[in-house]
């Protein structure tokens, strides 16, 4: 963008003249009269003429009206459309993802996902593209996940849509259409879950709802844990609740009878050692082959098949210190059980972390957290050393927006750095900058026509629109400061800008927001990503241009005012702009 604003900069200073002798002559018909474009721009001279006139006779009302305008629809804007940084619409893939029961080896939960596989082979051939399943892992492709999981009984399929224009169904529609179907398979084959994971837009954020209960006792952080995903299943539009507290890893603990060991003459670390060698191997011997430079180390254990079953423990027999034999199954017992396969930390702190995904219709993640955070602010008092901590894309939503806030203020000051240069005032920067409200008016009203939600890049194309939208305030107000330096007074010069700058600002305006609207309305071909930036700068533009025109000159003529009843000064909004134009046009004293 600012390598083509420069661009267009050297074309009006250089290429531009050369051409103008083309346009400036307006063209007539064989008959004499105007053609219909200068008969349209001079009844549309004439309306707004017309009623610039007419506000500027009301000038204290009409602004009035503008500031209540737009007090109405910020509080609109920022109560009514939902906060969505990264939504799902235009992603083209999602994940089926497989969890069976601690323990569960690849093979059979390769098995068990090939049901999901049939499920998905079933799809309309004009929304699937392709699927692919891998076992062991539960994380997204291209790049660093913070959710990620690994274990064997895990398993994932990929789907890969169709590309969005070439389908009717969106994902979030592909998947709600698939999830009674996998309901009744996570019934009929026993997984502990089988749910649908939708992609977002943006790097990886992690889980809609991503929430830590810090604290040391693990039965303190349950029984917390267990109440917050209580109050979520009770929320509309969220759902795959679930939390970290997981006793999904298989054990078998070794208890050994010490007295029948002692007899036995077995010590504990014998026992181990032989257990060990069952399924590691034991160290037999160890060869070197001709011109070799390593050994090779030989290893006895039991075989494949037999080290997979607890049978291999009843034929396990243990030398003691005399050389006999000592059978396993005498002197040791085996019990199964699970644990947790982690004992996850934050801050030195063990925390159970809840996590869920929101639908964006119902509740957004930032109503959700925001939900959480109302419901539960009393846990740290109730319970002393524990609290919660919010994680996920909530934590990435507010580094964005702070982020994209500070952005936004850094714009702010150097636009009006540059106009208080430009204009030698500190008072004409402002009444300039009032486009911008006015443009933000446009981005909402847009938002509310579309059904669109403040995302990342609706937010980004807010902050361009900072710079777009001010454009035409600046002509406005330096044609108005010429007028005047030539001697006429302050509402003819108001008029006569308005008059002679509305053909370049709405030939401005229209060529700016017409290149726009194919990305905002996909002609050509349809990004759900980038649409919202289209719509923020081509409607804010459009909008903020209409009241910059209108509003603009009743605004100058208020401040113009009441700066000469408070000072006393002719104008004082205007004689910054005068005494540099002097200066100028004087020179340096000899």
């Amino acid at each position: 963008v600012i390598i083509a604003l420069l661009a267009s900069l050297l074309e009006a200073f250089i290429i531009l003249p050369s051409h103008l002798a083309d346009f400036v002559k307006p063209k007539k018909k064989k008959d004499g009269k105007p053609d219909f474009s200068t008969r349209f721009f001079n009844l549309l001279l004439q309306k707004y003429t017309s009623l610039l006139k007419k506000l500027l006779s009301r000038k204290c009302l009409s602004i009035s009206g503008a500031a209540l305008f737009i007090v109405v629809f910020f509080f609109i804007g920022f109560k009514f459309i939902p906060l969505v940084m990264f939504s799902g619409r235009g992603v083209e893939q999602f994940y089926i993802r497989v969890e069976a029961p601690a323990g569960t080896t690849l093979e059979s939960v390769s098995e068990m996902a090939r049901p999901v596989e049939e499920l998905v082979a079933q799809m309309s051939p004009e929304e699937l593209d392709a699927y692919t399943t891998s076992v062991g892992s539960l994380v997204e492709e291209g790049g660093y996940d913070p959710g990620a999981r690994y274990g064997s009984n895990y398993a994932q399929i990929a789907v890969y849509l169709s590309p969005t224009q070439k389908r009717k169904r969106s994902a979030d529609e592909i998947s709600d259409s698939l999830r009674p179907a996998l309901k009744k398979l996570e019934e009929e084959l026993g997984f502990d879950r089988l749910y649908i994971y939708i992609l977002k837009e943006g790097p990886p954020t992690g889980k809609s709802i991503d929430v830590n209960v810090r604290g040391k006792d693990f039965a303190v952080l349950s029984k917390i844990s267990e109440s917050i995903k209580e109050f979520l299943r009770a929320l509309k539009g969220v759902s795959d609740v679930t939390d970290s507290y997981k006793f999904d890893k298989y054990e078998a603990i070794v208890e050994i009878d010490s007295q029948k060991a002692m007899e036995a003459g077995l010590t504990v670390e014998q026992i181990a050692s032989s257990v060990r060698n069952v399924f590691e191997g034991g160290l037999a011997t160890k060869i070197r082959l001709p011109r070799a430079e390593k050994e090779i180390e030989v290893r006895v254990r039991f075989p494949e098949l037999d080290r997979k079953t607890f049978e291999a423990f009843d034929r396990l027999l243990i030398p003691n210190n005399q050389g006999k034999l000592i059978p396993f199954n005498r002197i040791c017992e085996i019990k199964r059980t699970t644990s947790l396969s982690n004992i996850p930390h934050l801050d030195g702190e063990r925390i159970i972390n809840i996590t869920a995904e929101v639908d964006n219709k119902n509740i957004t993640s930032f109503e959700a957290n925001t939900a959480i955070e109302e419901a539960f602010k009393d846990v740290p008092k109730e319970n002393m050393g524990y609290g919660l901590r919010f994680g996920g894309e909530h934590e990435e939503n507010v580094k964005s927006i702070m982020s994209l806030f500070q952005a936004m203020m850094l714009a702010f000051l150097m636009i009006y750095v540059i106009l208080a240069t430009q204009f030698r005032s500190l008072i004409q920067p402002f009444i300039v900058m009032l486009a911008i409200p006015f443009g933000i008016v446009g981005v909402v009203l847009a938002f509310l026509v579309h059904g669109e939600s403040w995302s990342f890049l609706a937010l980004m194309g807010m902050i361009g629109l900072l710079g777009v939208v001010v454009n035409d305030s600046i002509v406005l107000m330096s044609f108005i400061n010429t007028a005047r330096l030539k001697g006429q007074d302050r509402r003819t010069a108001v008029l006569n800008a308005g008059r002679m700058r509305l053909r370049p600002v709405v030939l401005t305006t229209v060529t700016t927001a017409f290149g726009l609207m194919p990305t905002a309305y996909g002609i050509g071909g349809f990004d759900p990503f980038l649409r919202p930036m289209a719509l923020a700068i081509s409607w804010g533009l459009i909008v903020g241009t209409i009241w910059t025109l209108l509003l603009l000159p009743c605004i100058y003529v208020i401040v113009d005012e009441l700066m000469i009843k408070i000072t006393h000064h002719t104008s004082l909004i205007f004689n910054g702009y005068k005494r540099r134009n002097n200066a100028s046009n004087t020179g340096p004293s000899s």
